[in-house]
């Protein structure tokens, strides 16, 4: 290769070859044969290695397209590759004349590590170099500022769906509460051997796995509620084990390799054992043929920039990584940038929602952590899971969610004003209410409740509102009439929770709350017992 000195020669001027070295981009001179004549300091830099050891390289040695591998159509085995821009770039410049000016093009690179793929920004201009018509290629690597920007992009657009699908729950919930209160009204009474109850039964089941389904995708749009407390990952997994043999069969081994320096997490500990049961059936489903699925733990400080560069979406603090390895069929290139959006699914009709990696990508956002994943079609997939580490004990209390519910307790002429925005489900809730023995109020919006209790302020025994209202919303009317009446019960409700549900303001004025759809009987439950309790702290 000629030398960068000979080559500022040939140019005109002593001074271009250290101009030329000194450009802080990848520079190289290419000619009609995409021959590379020249290239500077930034070339080598860029490519790892040194270049002008190498005679006379072709352009597509060193760069080419990332997407075909066939012989004889790949980056240099033609003279311009047609299927590589960055081929296609220069071919034309040379062709016609015409400069290009920032064009960025993702290519692969043959640098001294090995083959590597980057997104390089590229302005090429024809020039003239030892008397014949040449092009000064300049190359940008602009690899981070490309990945920073599709994570950001990939960020808002799941932020956008998660939005759009907690909003669907918010007003599917409140069908469903209609559905399911009326049908357990029509239930109540009627003769199992009747023929409408076997009906009634089909209608119930159906609205309940809707429910479920609304579930999942509050979980993925991160509006719902969640109980956080001091979580062991490693006797997570442990716990889960057998439950997992059962689920995924004879044909799939289980491995652990748990770290024993790893700290709790921040975490609500049902949540995180879906997690595990979403990804192993996930897994499950990836090898058909078995195989070995690996659950993994181990610390992950990130203390520095340079740390959170190397982890996607990586922010600096304390963490744990669960990794979830299978030995499966692996995700396609195509397929990686949907794997957590919701009612996305590889699978035959009726074989899967396309929920149980959304939902996991809600629960770990939720949890102040985030979720990235590794594939290659044929190479199996590793999903990482990073949760916050906390120093608090593991106290190993769980929350019985088998218990079954108390009997509800019969009204008692109580007066209830009752605040719903949705006519459905405020006329049920009329009806259960004044059904049970209470007395009702019932309003459309905070205002009219707001001039109800102005009225009687005295009469009322507790308020039950949904949080979610047009105008003013449930938990700042709750707060209002609390200074007026500082022993008014307070019960609120949603289907939904955006930054209008303050978790933290409901806990500290002790509201109670519950969670749409909700059984009658549940419902009558928490309303005896708060009425109970206003009793017994009056005595």
């Amino acid at each position: 290769m000629r030398t960068a000195e000979s080559a500022g020669q040939r140019m005109g001027t002593d001074n271009l070859s250290a101009v030329f070295d000194a450009a802080p981009a990848a520079m190289l001179v290419a000619d009609r044969n995409a021959d590379i004549a020249e290239v500077n300091l930034g070339a080598e830099k860029l490519f790892g290695r040194k270049l002008r050891d190498i005679p006379y390289p072709r352009l597509g040695h060193l760069i080419g397209c990332i997407h075909c591998q066939h012989p004889g159509q790949h980056c240099g085995e033609t003279v311009f590759c047609r299927d590589c821009p960055l081929n296609q770039h220069v071919k034309s410049v040379i062709e016609g004349g015409n400069p290009v000016c920032n064009e960025d093009v993702n290519v692969r690179i043959n640098s001294g590590n090995g083959d590597k793929q980057v997104w390089l920004r590229v302005n090429a201009t024809p020039v003239t170099f030892n008397g014949q018509p040449h092009v000064l290629v300049s190359l940008h690597d602009i690899t981070c500022e490309i990945e920073l920007h599709q994570q950001l992009r990939q960020a808002s657009k799941m932020d956008a769906i998660g939005r759009l699908a907690g909003g669907v729950a918010h007003d599917f919930n409140n069908l469903l509460q209609a559905i399911l209160g009326f049908t357990e009204l029509l239930l109540t009474g009627l003769d199992a051997k009747d023929h409408q109850y076997s009906d009634l039964k089909q209608i119930e089941k159906a609205a309940r796995r809707a429910a479920d389904l609304t579930r999942q995708l509050l979980a993925f749009s991160r509006r719902q509620k969640i109980e956080t407390c001091p979580v062991d990952l490693n006797e997570t997994v442990r716990t889960t084990d057998t439950m997992l043999r059962r689920i995924l069969g004879e044909d799939i081994k289980i491995a652990h390799n748990l770290s024993p320096e790893v700290k709790p997490v921040l975490a609500d500990p049902t949540q995180i054992e879906q997690v595990i049961v979403n990804l192993a059936v996930n897994a499950r489903d990836s090898m058909p043929k078995g195989g070995c699925l690996t659950f993994g733990t181990s610390p992950a400080n990130f203390s520095s920039c340079e740390d959170t560069r190397l982890v996607p979406e990586s922010v600096p603090g304390r963490f744990v990584c669960l990794s979830v390895t299978d030995t499966g069929m692996g995700i396609s290139p195509e397929n990686m940038p949907h794997v957590f959006e919701p009612f996305f699914t590889t699978k035959l009709s009726g074989k899967g929602t396309g929920l149980g990696l959304s939902v996991i990508y809600g629960i770990v956002k939720q949890s102040g952590g985030w979720i990235n994943v590794y594939s290659e079609p044929g190479q199996g997939s590793t999903f990482k899971i990073y949760l916050p580490a906390t120093d608090l004990a593991v106290t190993g209390q769980t929350e019985d969610h088998d218990q079954p519910l108390p009997i509800s307790l019969p009204g008692l002429g109580q007066q209830i004003l009752l605040v719903e925005d949705e006519p459905e489900v405020r006329a049920l809730v009329s009806l259960i209410l004044r059904g049970a023995g209470y007395k009702v109020v019932a309003c459309e919006n905070a205002a009219a409740a707001i001039t109800a209790f102005d009225r009687q302020k005295d009469d009322f025994d507790l308020l039950f509102s949904d949080i979610i209202l047009g105008g003013m919303n449930g938990v700042d009317l709750a707060c209002l009439l609390r200074k007026l009446r500082p022993d008014l019960p307070v019960l609120l409700s949603s289907g939904y929770s955006d930054e209008r549900v303050r978790w933290e303001l409901i806990e500290r004025e002790g509201f109670r709350f519950l969670s749409k759809p909700c059984p009658s009987s549940k419902m009558l439950t928490v309303i005896g017992e708060m009425l109970v309790e206003r009793n017994n702290a009056k005595t």
